[in-house]
């Protein structure tokens, strides 16, 4: 995608044309096992998509860039797929409403749940110690999204908790295939076949070290400001790019990667806002971390925390002028996804559909309002860096 894309004046994110062969319809109305199974089926598509193409690859720096965005399109696959075979199982929407509520995003939990659906034999079993190897690491579904979570101490104190606090070198062979067999494990589940002659009994961890240069992995040794942070915001901006890109070559392709690439462009804008506001703008360690925990997922939180100290390092009238187009950017943004599940998931915590109405969008136009969105993030981070380097 375009480096030059820049926040226009007029742009419009549910902007389409219906002869657009990037136009699509996203209504949800399909039984809900079915269309958690298709969701899960994109975001697994679009992992395996991004993995192949970075396997291998002599800018090995993408692949511990971009490690983080492929695994949670992994991870979240698993997850979808498992509530599928919930859903399937369990038709009432009370009792699936209830589901969701208590086992959340915790993979190992939501095994336990179906396990009375599924046969229990050495693949199963294996399935399980996987997930529980995953469950401490990442049981809120956060450990491949954000470089740290923010806690309180017991005097009151907020302090940041790192999710890999050592270096890692993760071999990207081995993650891809214990991935690819949970994925199939799972889906056999909903399917009703047995898995049996397919099964391998790897290692139930879910990061193993190993692997040459170009096939892994290496994360966790960098701190928690500049580098992480921009690591993972790097990473999962290359991936959206790349997912958007195979979309504007081949429209038909929509179908499959829309949801994965909307979501991740939609967390690098979230990374890219608390980027500012942690590393850039100059509120106290305190105050920055209570600001993030407070605005949680919200684009219009963040951002209001962010206006400030952009306006402030605003050099001129043009400046202030694109800093209002971003104003209603960010309005529409709130206004599509306020807490990010609308790209996530097919239905909320309440098993309402997102979209249950027509609902056309066109792809490329969306693609395109998120890299605006970020390009000027990432102009405003140069652009304090720039000045605060004027001003020593």
């Amino acid at each position: 995608m375009n480096n030059m894309m820049w926040p226009r004046e007029s742009a419009s994110i549910r902007a389409y044309d219906k002869n657009s062969k990037y136009c699509m319809n996203i209504k949800l109305d399909e039984d809900v096992a079915s269309v958690f199974l298709n969701f899960a089926d994109c975001f697994f598509n679009a992992a395996e998509k991004i993995i192949d193409n970075i396997l291998g690859t002599e800018y090995i720096g993408r692949l511990d860039c971009d490690f983080f965005s492929f695994a949670y399109l992994y991870r979240h696959s698993l997850e979808l797929e498992l509530k599928a075979v919930a859903f399937k199982n369990i038709s009432n929407k009370v009792k699936q409403k209830k589901f969701i509520n208590d086992t959340r995003h915790n993979l190992s939990i939501i095994l336990d749940s179906i396990s009375c659906y599924v046969e229990k034999d050495n693949i199963y079993y294996w399935l399980k110690s996987f997930l529980d190897d995953m469950s401490p690491l990442d049981k809120e579904s956060d450990a491949f999204r954000y470089p740290f979570k923010i806690i309180k101490n017991t005097d009151g104190f907020y302090e940041i908790k790192k999710f890999f606090n050592d270096q890692r070198d993760i071999d990207l062979n081995v993650f891809k295939k214990k991935m690819v067999q949970a994925f199939n494990i799972i889906k056999s589940y909903y399917n009703g076949i047995d898995y049996t002659d397919k099964f391998v009994e790897y290692n139930a961890e879910i990061l193993e070290d190993g692997g040459e240069e170009d096939y892994k992995s290496v994360i966790g040794y960098k701190n928690y400001f500049n580098d992480f942070y921009g690591m993972m915001v790097q990473g999962y901006l290359e991936c959206g790019e790349y997912l958007a890109d195979l979309i504007i070559d081949n429209p038909s392709l929509k179908k499959i990667y829309f949801f994965p690439m909307c979501y991740l462009f939609r967390n690098t804008l979230e990374l890219e806002l608390k980027q500012i506001l942690f590393e850039k703008c100059s509120y106290s360690f305190q105050e920055k971390c209570r600001k993030i925990n407070c605005a949680k997922h919200s684009f219009l939180k963040l951002w209001n925390a962010v206006h400030p100290d952009i306006v402030y390092y605003s050099k001129d009238e043009e400046d202030k002028k694109t800093v209002n187009y971003v104003d209603r950017y960010i309005e529409q943004l709130h206004g599509f996804d306020s807490s990010s599940s609308v790209f996530r998931y097919p239905t909320n915590k309440d098993m309402n559909y997102h979209f249950k109405n027509n609902k056309y969008i066109d792809a490329k136009n969306i693609a395109i309002f998120f890299k605006e969105v970020s390009n000027f993030f990432r102009g405003v981070m140069t652009a304090i860096d720039d000045y605060n380097e004027c001003s020593i």
